[in-house]
């Protein structure tokens, strides 16, 4: 992941309007950064690529926030970081 924020937003903004034009569905989803370290800490995850992937997986599949336990809450609005 780039150590900075504007290179991250450069790379996301890119990937974003490639799958756009590309017809794909796009969802944002917000990673709350509390939450996601509870998750981590919750199942005794490190924070990988892999591991923030299943978060955002599990946020978009339950439509809302994971609290801890596991228990969905509504989230005001859903983005993630990619890798790529």
């Amino acid at each position: 992941m780039p150590k900075h924020y504007s290179v991250w937003l450069s790379h996301a903004t890119q990937a974003l309007h490639e799958m756009l034009s590309s017809g794909r569905a796009v969802e944002i989803i917000t990673v709350r950064l509390a939450p996601y370290r509870a998750w981590l800490a919750e199942r005794s995850l490190e924070n990988t690529a892999m591991t923030r992937r299943r978060y955002v997986e599990e946020l978009a599949t339950r439509g809302g926030e994971i609290r801890q336990g596991g228990a969905p809450g509504l989230s005001d609005s859903i983005a993630a970081k990619r890798d790529d």
